[in-house]
């Protein structure tokens, strides 16, 4: 590393022309990549098609739902609410004569609504309370805790209110809100708004009396009378904190009287619809959102009262928001950390840069050749036939890290070298750089290269592009950065030899105290990762998204009101030899079991399948007459027609025969679902807002379903759906993490075994390089922060990142004791040389990645203040923790190396040269 003949200028006039021709003639070709940039953020598409969990889901969606669904009600809703059904008909079109919908917004394909998914069961003989009941958790909800009071309590309401509040949080640690009652004000099905009749004529009216218009039209049971509702965070009939506060609730007198005369939940209120989307809806969907508040407000929903949520909304919002961090029209030029903040990091580093480099002209140069690499590596995505997901949008912030930092250190190579006097300094100052910079990018593309073992998508194709886009960081900065510096020449000197000999007084005084150093910095190191045993991974979407954003309050009230938002379903499988053994009806009932226990799981809101729609039929006994087993046999065929047959449009979407195999391991057991079988499936709701863990409600699910099937043979099941998909993707998520650090670590130790010729050396060196990821990560989970599929890669990017500073303090440090300086002023050169670039590029770099912190979309400002502390973590890590190493052991065993090479190539006659050619500032320094 350290022997090296002198090398011919490299840098004349018409080579610098070259280079920057080449920059101009593909600045088009980057614009028009840019302009097709697409953003695509559904989860679905994350794990490979081989895993496991997404065949079984892909197999899953071919038997059953290829549409996509959203969830929507409002506040005051219930089943009685006629704007429900006139939302439906302007939403989705009103029924024709087949029995669809047709006639509404562009890519809506169907609509559902309680009142008529209840009339599909009166029609099969299910009893309209049960019916309604079945619905909990599904489509309708319970809402908030009434509370009705006393007539003592009535007269003292706003203190029983006041007290409420107060004890709830100094007993319970609860936040309590008051709201008013539910007014059911629809009892009267014909009570219809001008602006809703008026909205129903222009669409050509609606006839109720049309046969396959299922509707019920009678009224429903009306809220109890109460005076207010309580409402806290995770609010529900099984939240654990709902019997407390009841207790509380009816502890308070007045004048020695109870208060409080009654608390309950009411089921029929709020009152929700599954929306239906094609492929052109999900396309449009935040426009088709709009269209439907516009129609709510129509028909009679207070504005800004209607909440949607499902994963096509989530998907939108992410790369909307995703895109607003480029530029946010919501937000006044003036708030720039707002507005873009990807736009203030690259000013911020811009600026910053000039401020520590003291010239305009430089910063401008450094800014450009890094922002150029960003964004031409950006441009290749399209061209390449990729899409920019959540992950891929900070790629160009992170390149131009990298780009700035070799820019400011080849920056400063040329600063000593012009003041000195050399006749060409760009040329000298690219091959001072050239070995550390070529060692620095091939550690940081190393390091990014590992992600490309992860199995996730985002994470595997951040890998691709910038492991390919540390290639060109390297050439930006060893030829289109010194051919810029050639093409505008001049500025004023800056004698660098000042800040030189502050830095040797730092490395001096860190080699002297360099085991007290090393010794307090292993301390803290160790302290904060004994915290990684804290550390937990975070893949829901919706955290990605602030508390006060819309689409977070929005999924808050439909799972506090309503019903889960995620999907988890249950998949009931009878092979030929089970289906043999037992008739339709007996499967059904199973089903039925089977679905009665999963409802009862903590964390599911409510469960939907086809034995919701059949009444209970009990098979004849051993005692039955022949005639009672004829009708028996008659109900099983005449069942198994009906759903096969006649009604399979809507039978489909809960049972159905396997049109193709699936094969799967589920606890080392080969689980296998053959063509022909008979499949059930069993929707079931869960809430994606809370922090329960999903581990244990998916493995609670399995544990119930086995439980009902017991030994019965050739009956099968598996847990799919999205809630399953996101325990995948936060295993694999973690098993990225540790997999692509592992491989980088090990590739990066033996890069430097190699260059130090030393395997101790080598390892020693890795310690002030882990020591950011240590520090960062330890004390992140400590303070029980989780990692998502953004912070989750900037290991891996921190690792190469703080080699590059470590590559370059180790080149100095090995030319001083090449020319026989002591380890304790080898230090100070190294230093001297290394210091002020290294802190430069850190403050740079770490204050334009805090600038992200404005985005509203979590992941990218969790990725700019992480990045930033592991820049901090890395500089404290090169320029403290190193020299005092150097100062120690792993300095020793370095200078035994070089002294040992010294002296054999004295020994066979080999020139001892050195790179740095002695210079008035060296000289200073020794």
């Amino acid at each position: 590393m350290t022997r090296q003949t002198r090398q011919p200028v490299v840098f004349g006039t018409g080579a610098a022309i070259f280079v920057v021709v080449l920059m101009i003639v593909g600045a088009p070709l980057v614009y028009m990549g840019l302009r097709q940039v697409r953003l695509e953020n559904d989860i679905e598409t994350w794990l490979p098609e081989q895993d496991a969990g997404a065949r079984i889901l892909q197999w899953y969606l071919d038997h059953f739902e290829h549409e996509k669904t959203i969830l929507v009600a409002w506040d005051g809703s219930t089943l009685n609410d006629p704007r429900v059904a006139r939302f439906a008909d302007r939403v989705a079109g009103p029924i024709d004569e087949n029995g669809h919908r047709t006639g509404g917004l562009e890519g809506v394909t169907d609509i559902n609504t309680p009142r008529d998914i209840i009339a599909r069961m009166l029609e099969n003989g299910i009893p309209r309370d049960q019916a309604v009941r079945q619905l909990d958790g599904v489509l309708i909800g319970s809402g908030m805790l009434k509370i009705r009071l006393s007539r003592d309590g009535r007269s003292e309401r706003a203190d029983i209110e006041r007290q409420i509040v107060r004890r709830a949080n100094e007993e319970l640690g609860l936040e309590i809100d008051i709201l008013p009652p539910l007014e059911d004000r629809f009892t009267e099905l014909g009570d219809r708004t001008e602006s809703a009749a008026d909205a129903d004529d222009a669409d050509g009216g609606n006839d109720d009396t049309n046969e396959f218009a299922v509707r019920d039209d009678e009224p429903y049971p009306v809220p109890p009378q109460h005076d207010f509702q309580l409402h806290w965070t995770d609010i529900s009939p099984r939240s654990p904190h709902t019997e407390a506060v009841c207790q509380l609730v009816e502890s308070l007198t007045v004048d020695g009287q109870p208060a409080v005369e009654d608390c309950f939940f009411w089921l029929g209120a709020p009152a929700g619809m599954s929306i239906k989307i094609s492929d052109e809806g999900e396309q449009r969907i935040l426009e088709l959102v709009l269209e439907m508040r516009e129609v709510a407000v129509d028909v009679g929903v207070p504005e800004g009262a209607i909440q949607f949520g499902g994963q096509p909304i989530a998907s939108a919002m992410l790369d909307l928001e995703a895109t607003r961090a480029l530029w946010n029209p919501n937000y006044p030029i003036w708030m720039l950390h707002k507005r873009s903040p990807v736009l203030l990091s690259a000013l911020v580093g811009m600026l910053v840069s000039f401020v520590v480099l003291g010239s305009i002209r430089l910063s401008l140069l450094v800014t450009l050749v890094s922002m150029y690499t960003g964004l031409a590596v950006f441009s290749l995505v399209p061209a390449t036939g990729g899409t920019v997901n959540m992950v891929l949008v900070v790629m160009p912030n992170l390149l131009l890290v990298l780009t700035t930092s070799g820019a400011i250190h080849v920056a400063n190579y040329w600063r000593h070298a012009r003041h000195r006097g050399e006749n060409d300094p760009v040329s000298h100052a690219v091959r001072m750089a050239f070995m550390p910079c070529l060692l620095a990018s091939t550690t940081t593309a190393i390091g990014l290269a590992s992600l490309t073992t992860s199995i996730l998508t985002p994470v595997r194709d951040f890998g691709i592009y910038s492991s390919a886009g540390c290639v060109l960081s390297l050439l930006m900065v060893l030829f289109g950065f010194p051919a810029l510096l050639v093409i505008w020449p001049g500025g004023r000197k800056v004698n660098p030899e000042k800040d030189f000999r502050g830095w040797q007084s730092i490395g001096r005084g860190l080699a002297r105290h360099g085991t007290v150093i090393s010794s307090v910095t292993i301390i803290i190191f160790f302290t904060s990762v004994a915290g990684l045993r804290y550390f937990h991974t975070e893949t829901k979407v919706i955290r990605y998204f602030p508390d006060g954003s819309e689409i977070v309050e929005n999924y808050q009230f439909l799972e506090e009101n309503l019903a889960g938002i995620l999907t988890v379903d249950t998949l009931v499988c009878f092979d030929a030899e089970a289906m043999e053994e037992t008739d339709f009806l007996q499967r059904l009932e199973l089903v039925r079991e089977i679905q009665n226990r999963i409802r009862g799981v903590e964390g599911i809101s409510g469960t939907l399948s086809l034995a919701d729609f059949r009444p209970t039929i009990e098979p004849p006994g051993e005692g039955a007459s022949v005639l009672q087993k004829i009708n028996y046999r008659r109900a099983v065929q005449r069942t198994e027609r009906g759903v096969f047959e006649e009604q399979v449009e809507s039978s489909g979407q809960f049972v159905t025969r396997a049109n193709k195999s699936l094969e799967f391991q589920r606890d080392g057991e080969s689980i296998h679902f053959a063509e022909g079988d008979e499949v059930w499936r069993i929707r079931v709701q869960g809430g994606v807002m809370t922090d329960r863990d999903f581990l244990s409600v998916v493995s609670r699910m399995g544990e119930v379903t086995q439980g009902a099937i017991g030994s019965q043979q050739g009956v099968t099941y598996v847990v799919t759906g999205m809630l399953p998909l996101f325990l995948r993707t936060q295993e694999a998520v973690l098993e990225s993490l540790i997999e692509s650090f592992a491989l980088a670590f090990a590739l990066i130790a033996v890069v430097m075994m190699f260059v130090l010729r030393s395997v101790l050396a080598g390892l020693l060196t890795m310690l002030p390089n882990l020591m950011p990821i240590g520090l960062v990560f330890g004390l992140i989970s400590w303070a029980g922060m989780s990692v998502d599929i953004g912070t989750m890669i900037t290991a891996s990017v921190a690792l190469g990142i703080a080699v590059d500073g470590t590559l370059h303090l180790l080149t100095w440090f090995q030319d001083g004791i090449d020319r026989g300086m002591t380890r304790s002023e080898a230090i100070a050169q190294g230093l001297g040389h290394c210091g002020p670039a290294m802190w430069q590029t850190s403050a740079s770099i770490a204050l334009a990645m805090l600038m992200l912190g404005g985005a509203e979309l979590l992941l990218i400002s969790r990725f700019g203040w992480l990045m930033a502390a592991l820049i901090g973590a890395a500089l404290i890590g090169d320029v403290i923790f190193l020299p005092a190493l150097l100062g120690g052991p792993l300095g020793a065993v370095i200078e035994r190396q070089v002294r040992k090479r010294r002296d054999a190539d004295k020994s066979t006659g080999t020139p001892d040269e050195s790179p740095h050619e002695t210079s008035e500032v060296g000289q200073t320094g020794v």
